[in-house]
């Protein structure tokens, strides 16, 4: 994957199935093979519906999933965003 290509969305890396339990996806593990700059790997967990998803796209710098309170599920899945948000880190900063 060339630097300078962005994905447009999050890219699933671990799907939680129903009757298999967690299953990595094997497109997504080729994508990431195949990607020259740092990846930021990010795991949020919570209860039903308390703002994963919205957190997510936060983080991203992502406006979508912003509507509030909805009956339909949004998400399932833990996802990965390429290239990753600019997070500062004070310690790495010497």
């Amino acid at each position: 994957m060339a630097s300078g290509i962005l994905m447009p969305e999050p890219l699933c890396l671990v799907e939680n199935h129903p009757r298999k339990g967690l299953v990595v996806q094997q497109e997504a593990l080729k994508v990431l093979s195949e990607v020259t700059q740092p990846v930021v790997v990010v795991a949020i967990t919570g209860l039903y519906r308390t703002g994963k998803s919205y957190l997510m796209n936060r983080l991203a710098g992502q406006r979508k999933g912003e509507g509030g309170p909805s009956p339909q599920l949004s998400s399932q899945s833990p996802c990965g965003l390429q290239p990753p948000p600019y997070l500062p880190c004070p310690s790495a900063q010497r």
